[in-house]
């Protein structure tokens, strides 16, 4: 009974870090900075997620009354393990079983412990299911991003409040779904936020397009659209061309303000045939 139990935990667990509409709530129990009993204390306030997966227990023989008496003793369990005060316990222990060095583990923020050691009393789960990873220096504590605020509801509601938002504003059904049940990091990618293109720089390769027409053209009026893109930056190839092309439609007239203007920019004359 206690061994369906811990493994009914252990999906649960699993579950609740990767998906993201579960992870909504649980994150405020990784919310502290701290590894200590008042962490232990700081649990979700919405486990909605958690009859899902009890669910199977009364269909595999286990009376409902048994079911609340192992969770219950599993949930004691983990209290204790939730400190820094215990170091390694004997290796017997440390393979069976879920201590305070593996659970310190879960509860680490660096890429390496992410998604680690979801055992709730048994460590086998982790070991069988390939989630395991030893401690191999102390871990910084807390969420992968900065938790800012003491306000409660915020703390506990606070990503059903992102969510709700990324969910509006997805483009698609399947968007949806990514944002519901894909972890964090693997939801898709938000729109940015629209804003005016930069204007076309020398090093992105683009030509202005205003300097194309002067090149179909050759009308000398648009000599200061070329001007203008003259004196942006250090002449490039197309430029230099495109003013050669203004000087052979009848603009030659321009070339001598043109040369001047760039010279002044780029500390260099262009190489620049004017007919």
């Amino acid at each position: 009974m206690l061994l369906l139990v811990d493994l009914s935990y252990y999906w649960q667990h699993r579950f609740v870090h990767r998906a993201r509409v579960a992870w909504a709530a649980h994150q405020a129990h990784h919310s502290s900075e701290y590894m200590n009993f008042g962490t232990a204390l700081r649990q979700k306030w919405n486990p909605w997620f958690d009859v899902f997966f009890l669910i199977p227990l009364p269909f595999l023989g286990v009376q409902p009354a048994f079911m609340y008496i192992g969770l219950g003793i599993n949930l004691i369990y983990q209290f204790f393990v939730h400190t820094e005060t215990i170091d390694r316990l004997q290796r017997p222990i440390e393979l069976v079983f879920n201590t305070p060095s593996h659970h310190r583990v879960h509860h680490g923020s660096d890429e390496i412990y992410l998604d680690r050691n979801y055992a709730g009393t048994l460590i086998i789960w982790d070991r069988m299911f390939g989630t395991f990873q030893p401690e191999l220096h102390r871990p910084a504590y807390g969420l992968t991003h900065k938790v800012d605020t003491y306000n409660l509801v915020k703390l506990e509601y606070g990503h059903y409040a992102d969510l709700w938002r990324d969910l509006k504003n997805a483009t698609s059904w399947r968007h949806r779904l990514r944002y519901l049940f894909m972890p964090p990091a693997g939801n898709p990618p938000r729109a940015p936020p629209q804003s005016p293109p930069s204007p076309p720089t020398e090093e992105s390769g683009q030509v202005i397009s205003p300097l194309l027409g002067i090149e179909r053209s050759g009308l000398p009026v648009a000599g200061d659209q070329v001007a203008l893109a003259c004196s942006a930056a250090r002449p490039s190839a197309p430029v230099v061309k495109l003013l050669n092309a203004v000087s052979e439609h009848g603009a030659a007239h321009l070339g001598e303000d043109l040369g001047l203007m760039c010279t002044r920019r780029s500390g260099e004359i262009p190489r620049i045939s004017w007919s």
